[in-house]
């Protein structure tokens, strides 16, 4: 094997590393400027699991905005892995998301069936003080939206 390439690797794998990490401080301190705009902010927690079949709810607007994203914990902030979590802040009052919930698994046929709700809007009530965890009931195939304990 050509010395060379074992150099690109390592170039690559560094500036992908350093890449993140800016990115990393960069949403840090956006979540630091909203907070410190918006003190009575209100912490979702998403519900998430990564393993052989994953799920995942994914906000993607908050009242027509991108939505304000945090990671905490362990496990590189993970849903579903020891320790990490993940979620956004919002304003309290009624805030509409458009969201979506995916479902991955292995396949017979083919190497993973994907399963997704697309892209809805929903509706929900948010109290100042109170953190929620929003999820996906898969049975009854609706979005839930709950306090944290």
């Amino acid at each position: 094997m050509n010395p060379i390439y074992f150099v690109v690797v390592i170039v690559f794998l560094a500036v992908g590393y350093m890449v993140s990490q800016s990115m990393a401080r960069k949403s840090a301190g956006n979540v630091k400027e909203f907070l410190a705009q918006h003190p009575d902010a209100v912490k979702i927690y998403l519900m998430g699991k990564f393993s052989i079949a994953s799920e995942a709810v994914v906000v993607a607007t908050v009242d027509g905005e991108l939505p304000v994203l945090f990671t905490e914990g362990g496990s590189f902030g993970i849903p579903g892995l020891p320790g990490g979590k993940s979620g956004l802040y919002v304003l309290p009052g009624t805030r509409t998301l458009e969201l979506q919930y995916t479902h991955n698994r292995p396949g017979i046929m083919y190497k993973n069936v994907t399963t997704s709700t697309g892209l809805v809007k929903k509706e929900f009530v948010v109290e100042a003080g109170k953190t929620y965890v929003l999820g996906f009931d898969r049975k009854n195939e609706n979005f839930t939206f709950e306090t944290s304990v």
